[in-house]
């Protein structure tokens, strides 16, 4: 489960498929983060930046969004 967090206009989606579809419609030409728990019960933040054609991007790097390790860290 993961929780898009922009003051309040929160989301929350049931895995990395729906996560990339609500970050490109609902919050283009947005800075948000996302929260998730990983097993040991930590609760993870990644911070991006989603332009406005809907590209996500780390928002402190500015490298692509890497899904694939935010779903291993949810996993792990």
């Amino acid at each position: 489960m993961f929780k898009i967090a922009d003051y309040g206009n929160d989301t929350e989606c049931a895995n990395g498929e729906e996560l990339m579809a609500s970050l490109r419609e609902k919050y283009a030409g947005k800075s948000v983060s996302i929260h998730y728990r990983r097993k040991s019960g930590i609760t993870r933040t990644e911070f991006v930046d989603v332009s406005t054609e809907g590209h996500v991007t780390d928002s402190y790097n500015g490298n692509d969004f890497n899904l694939a390790d935010v779903l291993e860290k949810a996993a792990g």
